[in-house]
């Protein structure tokens, strides 16, 4: 399969990755009407209230694999040893969309409560509540998970299948952060937006630029960067799934 190699902005919003950014401004428009009508706690409250008790085991390893370090190992790992320059591109799309987010975080939110320290018993907490995330507005799993799907949407946009089948992964992993009871509906709207920043971003300016510089390595420094994506892919999963099963 060919994948792309470079983009123009306006390739972004045709074919498959138009249909995505399209179904994602849909769950955006769903979610500020949410927050806007009942505030951040009770359309906290509402979403997360619906639970099914056969799910939530399903749902919480998936909150887990949203987090970032999981979801980007996966996608480099699939990517590297066939199109090295496409797993680079998805490594510093998950990068860049956390770093936002984290900078946001620590310089402009720094007082932000977690949902259980702010709502207490009356949330479905499938947690200990010390092991939620420091600070969380905007999500920064939300944001990579977000750049992810726009990215990979656009990397196989002349497949509609691969677009539905990406926004339906990406809004699980979504969702699966507010039914644990780890972020505000506002936490994964703001970081969703921001994950979609990035990716264009990304994009735009970031895959002519790394197939050129991966043109230029010798055929040993190729190889080897393709064994150290793998590699870093395959430990970063095995020492994450370790931790959460510990």
């Amino acid at each position: 399969m060919k994948l792309k190699q470079t983009s123009t902005f306006r390739s972004l919003f045709s074919q498959g990755s138009g249909l995505f950014l399209l179904l994602i401004f849909i769950i955006w428009l769903q979610l500020t009407i949410a927050c806007l009508h009942y505030g951040k706690q009770e359309s906290l409250l509402l979403i997360n209230g619906f639970h099914i008790k056969l799910l939530d085991h399903l749902l919480f390893w998936l909150s887990q694999i949203s987090g970032g370090y999981i979801i980007t190992s996966i996608v480099v790992m699939i990517l590297a040893r066939s199109y090295p320059v496409q797993a680079l591109t998805a490594m510093m799309t998950s990068f860049v969309a956390w770093y936002v987010c984290i900078t946001i975080q620590y310089n402009h939110f720094p007082d932000w409560k977690s949902p259980s320290a702010l709502l207490g018993p009356k949330l479905h907490l499938l947690s200990n509540p010390n092991a939620q995330p420091e600070l969380n507005f905007p999500s920064a799993q939300a944001a990579i998970v977000t750049g992810l799907g726009v990215y990979l949407s656009w990397l196989f946009s002349d497949k509609f299948k691969y677009a539905l089948l990406l926004f339906v992964v990406t809004l699980i992993l979504l969702y699966s952060r507010i039914y644990v009871g780890w972020s505000f509906p506002n936490d994964v709207l703001l970081g969703s937006v921001l994950g979609t920043i990035s990716g264009i971003f990304c994009i735009v300016w970031l895959p002519g630029r790394l197939s050129s510089w991966y043109d230029r390595r010798t055929l040993w420094w190729q190889d080897m960067i393709i064994a150290i994506l793998r590699a870093a892919a395959i430990c970063t999963i095995f020492v994450n799934i370790k931790n959460f099963m510990l």
